[in-house]
């Protein structure tokens, strides 16, 4: 919560929010009987809510998987049956929505987004991001400042 407070210009209330609820369910794990005993949702939506928080630092299908208590091909099918999207395709939507966000708020290196986004790569961030809005991640800004 600090960090998101003190080290981005501006705070997302969304991030702010779910390190809260993130915490709070922590908490609960930290008095439950057994991991295993909630309903599937529940743990799905925890993973949920991990990759909220911590999609730019690129959390593993395995870390995801093991937070709801399933392996690594029970959590990747239950979570699209549940969601309809695979949970790496949420991760990038994530990424690629706050990268986005970035662009338009900020004069930030594109280069520097990418990687403040999760991205490693500016080519293969500049192809998904092209793929998703239907601009490069510069005409996206150059056209934010002449209000195309």
């Amino acid at each position: 919560i600090d960090e998101e407070l003190t080290t981005h210009l501006c705070p997302q209330p969304t991030i702010l929010r779910n390190h809260l609820e993130n915490l709070m369910l922590q908490l609960a794990r930290a008095h439950a009987a057994l991991p295993g005993e909630e309903p599937l949702e529940r743990r799905l939506a925890a993973a949920v809510r991990t990759m909220e928080i911590s999609f730019a630092q690129r959390p593993s299908l395995a870390m995801l998987a093991a937070q709801a208590g399933l392996s690594v091909s029970r959590f990747s099918k239950s979570y699209k049956a549940l969601f309809k999207v695979s949970p790496m395709e949420q991760l990038i939507r994530l990424r690629l929505d706050y990268a986005r966000h970035l662009l338009a708020v900020t004069q930030d290196p594109v280069s520097a987004i990418a990687a403040e986004s999760g991205f490693s790569e500016l080519p293969h961030f500049s192809k998904l991001f092209r793929s998703r809005f239907g601009l490069s991640p510069r005409a996206f800004r150059l056209g934010r400042k002449t209000g195309a």
